[in-house]
C-alpha cells in the first residue's frame, strides 16, 4: 500500500523560520520532551512522549509555540516542520513501524534529479499483510 503525505495535511500551529529550536524553546521547553524528541531524529509520536511526561506538560509545549503537531499523533520543533527531512521523520512516524520511503521521496533521497514540484508530498510505502491461509479461488 501506498499513501503520499501532501503539504496540506501538515498542522501549523506556530512557525518561527528557524531550522533549529531557539535558545527561548530549549530553556523553556521540557527536557524530558526535549530527549523525546531529539532521540527521534527531530520528531516523536506523542504516545512516547506522554510515557515521559504528563498530557499537561506536553500541551503546555504545544500551546506556548515551542512545538507543533506536524501530522495526527506526531510533533517536532516549532520552526522545522517544513524542512524536507522533518517531513519525511514525521510521515514515517505516522505511518508506522514497518513504513518505508518510496517513490519520488526516495529517489529525492538517492540525489535523483527531480521537478522541484515533485517534493510536494512524503510518498510512505507500508507493506501489506501477509495472508497466512490458502487463497480462496
Amino acid at each position: 500500500m501506498h499513501c503520499a503525505v501532501g503539504v496540506e495535511a501538515v498542522h501549523r500551529f506556530h512557525a518561527y523560520g528557524s531550522d533549529q529550536p531557539s535558545l527561548r524553546h530549549s530553556v523553556e521547553m521540557n527536557p524530558l520532551i526535549a530527549t523525546g524528541i531529539a532521540s527521534g531524529g527531530g520528531v516523536a509520536v506523542r504516545s512516547d512522549i506522554l510515557k515521559l511526561v504528563s498530557h499537561d506538560h506536553l500541551d503546555r509545549a504545544i500551546r506556548g509555540g515551542g512545538l507543533v503537531r506536524i501530522l495526527p499523533r506526531v510533533i517536532t520543533w516549532a520552526g522545522r516542520e517544513d524542512s524536507a527531512e522533518i517531513r519525511a521523520r514525521a510521515a514515517l512516524a505516522f505511518a508506522g513501524p514497518d513504513a518505508l520511503l518510496s517513490h519520488v521521496t526516495a529517489a529525492q533521497r538517492w540525489d535523483m534529479n527531480l521537478p522541484d514540484a515533485a517534493g510536494d508530498y512524503v510518498h510512505v510505502g507500508i507493506p501489506r499483510p501477509r495472508q497466512t491461509g490458502p487463497l480462496a479461488m
